[in-house]
This record gives structure tokens, sequence and C-alpha cells, in this order.
């Protein structure tokens, strides 16, 4: 079985949180492990992407047109978050914000989400826009999430499966019927 990462504790979980915040901010699709820190232990940087609908993009960089690694708000976003999120969890991080057209055509490789915040709903606390309620209670769990899918922007349904001490993370979506595994690894 090949790790969801070769990047190491605690380093990971401290770009995990970073990257909660960043979700939070920005709404959208959210953040993504991508690039070589998932297929090898001799990694140069930490790729990280943030997607987002490629209208909420046009809205965020209304000047960048399609050269937006020119434009001087994407630039001052994608350095300012890289020293930071570099600066909490020592490590070279390389950030950027896509939208998902650009990140779906032009990056087929593995992405794995990170940051994603997991809670049952509480009946007294319930947000219809960012509530996350419990489907099924057994082995393994299914939670149903208020997020676009990446693709079809349809409704994602995640599988936690927890077997012999590892973790399983898997997305299902109703409309397009697109499945993945976001992030497999043992505890």
């Amino acid at each position: 079985m090949s790790k969801p990462s070769y990047v190491g504790a605690p380093a990971i979980f401290a770009l995990s949180q970073a990257c909660q915040q960043l979700n939070d901010a920005f709404g959208g699709y959210g953040c993504y492990l991508v690039g070589s820190a998932l297929e090898r232990a001799d990694w140069r940087d930490v790729d990280l992407r943030y997607i987002m609908s490629d209208e909420d993009f046009a809205v965020l960089f209304p000047n960048a047109g399609q050269h937006w690694e020119n434009d001087p708000r994407w630039l001052l976003l994608t350095v300012a978050i890289s020293e930071r999120l570099s600066k909490v969890t020592g490590l070279p991080i390389d950030f950027q914000i896509q939208p998902q057209t650009h990140a779906n055509e032009r990056h087929a490789k593995p992405r794995n989400a990170i940051g994603l915040r997991i809670a049952k709903e509480r009946p007294d606390k319930a947000d219809a826009e960012t509530s996350v309620r419990v489907v099924e209670e057994k082995e393994p769990a299914s939670v149903t999430q208020n997020s676009p899918c990446p693709q079809c922007k349809g409704q994602i349904t995640w599988v936690y499966d927890e077997d012999n001490g590892g973790t399983r993370v898997t997305r299902e979506c109703a409309t397009c019927k697109g499945t993945g595994v976001v992030n497999e690894g043992k505890q």
C-alpha cells in the first residue's frame, strides 16, 4: 500500500491545521496536496493547490484573465500564503490558487484533500451551509458534506473506513458518480 504522502509528522498535522484556516477563509473546493510529496520521499517542496470555481476565481482575480501568474493580486496572495504556511510548518511550500477548469484539465495526477473538518452535526447547532450529517453509524462511516464535487459540483459523500488501525477516506459524488481515494494510511 502506498503512503498518503511523504510529508512526515508532525509537519503534516500543522499543514492540515493551516489548510483548515484557508478552507474557512476562501470557501470553494479547498486545499489539495499535489506533486512529488505524494509520490516519493525525496520531494523538493510541498505543492499545495487551492481550487475554487471558475466564477469565484474570476471574482477574486477580476483582472487576471488566462495568465493569472502575472496578476499582482494573485502573486501577492500566493507568495504571502506560501510564506505563512512555510513559517507555520517548517516546510518549503509552493502554494497556488487555481480555477477548477484549469486544475481539472491540466493536472491529471493525484491530489489529496487536506485541511478537512469532520464533525457530527449537533442538533442544537445545525447550520445548513456548513453542517456535516452522519448518514450511517456503522463501519465504514459515511458522511454527507455540503460541499460541491470538484468535477461537477454535485453533492459529495465522504466514506471513512477504519480497519486494522488505518483509515481510508474516499469520496463519492451523487451526480457524476465520481469516486476516488482522498487519503489512505495507517494511524
